[in-house]
Order: structure tokens, then C-alpha cells, then sequence
């Protein structure tokens, strides 16, 4: 299992796609943060909640405003664009059949992807905390480091989230098995799809049962977009629940689809 682990490791990050994608974080990230300074500085608002989440005159230290970069889903376009590339690059460049088709570890195949999944998500992260420095650097004069132990609360449960979803994508990917098709419909869904099917759900059930029903309560990037620093307990357990039971099921699903295709599974 370890040699399947490491190699999914570094072909992912042997690629040059991650760090080319990480740039772009680094340049969204820097742009988000500038819209943060131009809003609250040069209008001279010191504290508008409504718009900031998490960050506000009293509560303004460097992690605060890492935080509110990744918050609502916005790694979650990088994880649509990324996924992908990580299941398809493997077929498109024979490592799948001359690994995995002479491997008795072929059925850790799916460990090696989830391990690559939460490795490209954390190097995404990263890249925010760079930018945070950066703008602290040119722009904000961060009061203190702000709260070290919710920021990390916040940050593992975005990257739960996000694994999560990287599933979604994960199984989309193994289906298809075509790239292009695999990145349009996980970066459609992110920008799009997604908030117009829970309307579509919720009105579905409000106008069959007359009973108010939020359906983003119960998936992974509905419960994502509402964290904050401040998230309730219930609320975290809530979404670690629901993202653990997305990545249970929805790599279960990758992993038999994955031995029931083209690749031969039976043990010598």
C-alpha cells in the first residue's frame, strides 16, 4: 500500500498542472484580499459583517483573514479543475495498466487517489496563507495573528469539505474517463448547478408536502459555504459527518467502477 501511496504521490506532483493551478489560487486569493482592503480601508468601513464574515475592526489578525479567503466554496473550483486531472492523467499515460494491471496492490488504487486528492487540497491552502502574508505585507497591518485554534477548526473542515467533493468529482472522473467532459461538468456545477438544483429541490418538496426543507443541510458544499470561525458545535459535527459519509460512499463507488472496468482485477 505505502508503494502505491508514494507513487500516486509524486506523479501528481511531478505534474506541472498543480503549480500552474496554484498560481492562479495565489492570484484569486491576492485579488479576493485586495476587494477585502479596497472595501474596508479606502471606504473607511471598519466593520461590515455582512459582507465579511469573519473579518471586522475588533477581529483582524492574519489568520482571520486567511480565513475568510477559503470560506464559502472556493477552493471548490480548483478542486473541480484538479480532480480530474489526477484520475485521467493516470489512463491517458499507461500508468494504470502497466501499475495497477500487474500489481497485487491494485486495490489500494483508491487510497492513492484520496491521498492525492487531500495532498493537492492542502498545497492549495498553502498557497492562501502565501497571499495572506503577502497582502500583510503591502496592504493590511494585521493586528496580532488572530485566533490560531479556530482558523485550524475552520481550515481541516474546508479541506474535509473539500476531499468530500473531490469524491464527487473522483467518481465523475472514473466514469468518463475523458478530462474535458469530467472538468466542465465539476466546474459547472461549482459556479452554477449547485445553488440552482437545491432551489429546484426545495421547492420541489415545499410545493409537494407544504413543509420547509433546506437540502443543503445535508451535503457537502451546502454545509461548506456556511462555515465560519464561529460555526456552532453542531454545526461542525453536522458537516463532519456528512463529508466523511460523502467520501465513504462516493469512493466506494469510484473504487468499484474502477475494478469492474477495463482493468484486470483478479488475484493470481
Amino acid at each position: 500500500m505505502r508503494k502505491i501511496i508514494y507513487k500516486d504521490f509524486f506523479v501528481t506532483f511531478k505534474s506541472r498542472f498543480y503549480y500552474v493551478v496554484g498560481v492562479f489560487v495565489f492570484g484569486v486569493a491576492l485579488l479576493s484580499l485586495y476587494g477585502i482592503y479596497h472595501t474596508l480601508f479606502e471606504n473607511n468601513i471598519t466593520s461590515n459583517y455582512a459582507i465579511f464574515q469573519m473579518v471586522n475592526a475588533n477581529n483582524n489578525g492574519f489568520f482571520d483573514y486567511a480565513a475568510e479567503i477559503i470560506s464559502g466554496n472556493f477552493l471548490s473550483l480548483f478542486v473541480a479543475i484538479s480532480v480530474p486531472v489526477i484520475i485521467c492523467e493516470a489512463f491517458g499515460n499507461g500508468y494504470i495498466k502497466n501499475i495497477y494491471n500487474f500489481s497485487e496492490q491494485k486495490k489500494y488504487y483508491i487510497i492513492g487517489k484520496l491521498v492525492s486528492i487531500f495532498s493537492v487540497i492542502a498545497f492549495y491552502v498553502f498557497i492562501t496563507l502565501l497571499a495572506t502574508g503577502i497582502s500583510g505585507i503591502v496592504m493590511f497591518k494585521f493586528k496580532g495573528i488572530g485566533n490560531v485554534k479556530k482558523y485550524i477548526v475552520f481550515v481541516l473542515l474546508h479541506i474535509l469539505c473539500n476531499v468530500a467533493f473531490g469524491c464527487v468529482i473522483m467518481l465523475i472522473s472514473e466514469l468518463f474517463r475523458k478530462l474535458s467532459i469530467s472538468m466542465i461538468i465539476g466546474v459547472i456545477y461549482v459556479v452554477m448547478l449547485c445553488d440552482l438544483l437545491y432551489q429546484t429541490i426545495n421547492s420541489v418538496v415545499l410545493h409537494l408536502v407544504n413543509v420547509k426543507f433546506d437540502i443543503s443541510d445535508y451535503t457537502v458544499m451546502g454545509n461548506m459555504t456556511k462555515l465560519t470561525m464561529d460555526s456552532e458545535k453542531g454545526d461542525i459535527i453536522r458537516t463532519v459527518l456528512i463529508s466523511v459519509a460523502f467520501i465513504a460512499v462516493f469512493s466506494v463507488l469510484t473504487h468499484i467502477l474502477f475494478l469492474r472496468r477495463d482493468v484486470n482485477c483478479n488475484e493470481k
